[in-house]
């Protein structure tokens, strides 16, 4: 997973997407870095990057997350295709992530 950490990188951010919105703060940060991982282990076609919102919240704007954390999955043409607010049980978490195509 890449933490964007420059603005230059919000360009890779695009097809097969799997991207972690987050602030440092909230408590579940470190239950979905875990469950991020688990993800990005058994999807190696798509490609995982974390934002955290403080340091981009234009990102968030654009994004329209309302809530944290918050998962956005795009499909092969870039486009968001499902999103996932809050936290869920770690396996429909990898589970909902590995249907998308």
């Amino acid at each position: 997973m890449l933490f964007i950490c420059d603005h230059k990188e919000l360009q890779l951010i695009g097809q097969n997407s799997v991207v972690y919105f987050y602030a440092q703060n909230i408590f579940q940060h470190k239950k979905m870095i875990i469950m991020l991982e688990l993800a990005e282990n058994n999807n190696k076609n798509k490609n995982f990057y974390a934002v955290d919102i403080d340091y981009f919240q234009n990102l968030a704007k654009i994004f329209d997350i309302e809530s944290l954390p918050t998962v956005i999955i795009t499909n092969a043409g870039g486009k968001e295709v499902s999103r996932i607010v809050g936290i869920t049980k770690t396996k429909d978490f990898v589970r909902k992530i590995s249907a998308i195509q």
